[in-house]
């Protein structure tokens, strides 16, 4: 099961690329594919297959990458089918990234400094991919322990007047996570409205997730039947999720920006139902609201109620999608637990077997872990710059290079090996591997249980909200409605 590990982005229009623009012409829409990889051994083949189809077949070929460490950077190459190319001594190979068409670094300072050269530039339109590895802080990008989070995307979408359309379509696990903060706090009364849209939801901006923020997502193949046929002509977001719930093959549950702020929302109006319910017990449910001069309605509406029966109070079906979360979670925490044993019987290996290039390893990750605290601290405090930042980077990446990549190859050609597997056993611990074995089908299956379930939920959310925001007159629902309907809007307008 793939490692929580922060996700990587595709970007286009990178600023080695931004004098391909005519300054004397405005650019309308731009195409961003930022591919971060994370680390040399983390980076594979199939990620670099999903690049190369959205800058050639999405994009066509219209648009800059961010991928990895750059030119020449380093990946792990296979056959095709997912199988690593080894040396004669039977470790992993690596390659050096080679395209035909031009790439940059994937690191968090490329990647503010090309959203910060595009604000500027008149973009009426920016379409970004992110692919690779995701984790349940965001993005990852190339080499610096840099997360790129839903806070650090709204950020940078931030940077364009209001009226541009920001969209985001994320390919990696945890998805949901680099969308909306996972750890939002969420409105108690609608005076909190107004803070918590603008902390967390950017009108004309919106995403298309793989998976919901806590679901790990697995290599598409998108270059082939039903996802190249659409993906070659224009398509929204909207129907790039519709053929992602219809895929069967496709077992995560993919959302949009709007079904986030749809769950915010029922959790508010569903927290008020029952507010009113215990206050004024067995009165007939109605809304009372302020008005603009300053007064109170009560609104009444029989549509609302049933809605409300089959959102905000337990039923067969609200209980289902509960209880199958539930088993969900109880199978990702015993599944980390695993995976986190194997990690940790594999690095002991190593460091006994390995012990001179084990203790370069230690130290050059001790030393990245210094200059990146170092750096934060600089930023935090004011005083560091963009400069400074892809300064850090560079070294970063030189002491990756040098002293981190080969221990690396022995950790990932040792993560499923024989080798790996008998150390263990003679350790104690065969059991992990036949959990582990016996784990997966059964969290797979909780995926797609899951999936199902939300499908038909979700279509009860969005009407009993729809009801709620259109019958709400206070002047805070009003401005929820509007950001409401132009992420909507934006997840219908075509992304490529």
């Amino acid at each position: 099961m793939p490692r929580k590990l922060p996700l990587c982005l595709v970007a286009l229009a990178t600023p080695f690329a931004l004098a391909e623009f005519e300054p004397s012409k405005p650019i309308s829409k731009v195409n961003l594919i930022v591919n971060g990889g994370y680390s040399e051994t983390s980076y594979h083949e199939r990620h670099r297959r999903t690049v190369k189809f959205f800058y050639d077949t999405v994009f066509k070929r219209r648009g800059t990458v961010l991928d990895g460490g750059g030119p020449d950077g380093l990946y792990v190459p296979d056959d095709g089918a997912g199988n690593y190319f080894r040396d004669e001594a039977g470790w992993v190979k690596l390659s050096r990234s080679k395209y035909d068409f031009p790439t940059t670094p994937a690191t968090f300072g490329n990647v503010s400094e090309t959203f910060t050269d595009l604000s500027t530039m008149g973009v009426t339109h920016v379409s970004t991919v992110y692919g690779d590895h995701g984790g349940t802080d965001g993005v990852a990008l190339w080499g610096a322990n840099d997360d790129l989070s839903a806070t650090d995307s709204k950020t940078l979408a931030d940077k364009f007047p209001a009226e541009t359309i920001v969209q985001s379509l994320h390919l990696h696990c945890y998805s949901g996570a680099s969308m909306v903060n996972p750890k939002r706090s969420h409105p108690q009364k609608v005076s909190d409205w107004p803070a918590f849209l603008k902390a967390n939801y950017r009108p004309n901006s919106c995403g298309l997730g793989l998976g919901q923020f806590d679901e790990v997502t697995y290599g598409v193949d998108w270059n082939k039947g039903d996802w190249k046929n659409l993906l070659s002509k224009k398509v929204s977001l909207a129907e790039f999720k519709k053929l992602m719930g219809e895929n069967l093959d496709l077992w995560t549950t993919p959302m949009l920006t709007s079904d986030y702020l749809t769950d915010d929302l029922v959790r508010f109006f569903c927290r008020r139902a029952q507010a009113e319910e215990s206050n004024s017990p067995g009165v007939p449910r109605g809304r009372t609201v302020s008005t603009h001069g300053g007064g109170t309605v009560t609104n009444s509406y029989a549509p609302a109620a049933t809605l409300e029966d089959q959102v905000c109070r337990r039923n067969e079906h609200r209980d289902a999608v509960h209880a199958v979360v539930e088993e969900f979670k109880a199978l990702d925490k015993v599944s980390d637990e695993i995976e986190t044993e194997i990690r940790r019987h594999r690095r002991e290996y190593v460091a006994a077997n390995y012990p001179a290039p084990w203790a370069q390893y230690k130290e050059a990750q001790a030393k990245i872990e210094t200059l990146h605290k170092d750096l934060i601290l600089r930023e935090s405090q004011g005083k560091g710059t963009l400069a400074d930042r892809k300064q850090v980077e560079a070294e970063i990446a030189k002491l990756r290079e040098t002293a981190m990549v080969p221990i690396s190859r022995v950790l990932l050609t040792l993560e499923d090996s024989a080798t790996l597997r008998n150390y263990i056993t003679s350790r104690g611990a065969s059991s992990l591997f036949t959990r582990r074995d016996q784990l997966r089908p059964r969290y797979y299956d909780a995926q797609k249980k899951r999936k199902q379930l939300e499908a038909v939920w979700e279509e009860r959310k969005r009407k009993f909200i729809d009801s709620e925001i259109k019958s709400s007159i206070a002047p805070e629902m009003l401005e929820v409605h509007k950001t409401y309907d132009s992420i909507k809007k934006c997840e219908n307008t075509p992304f490529n």
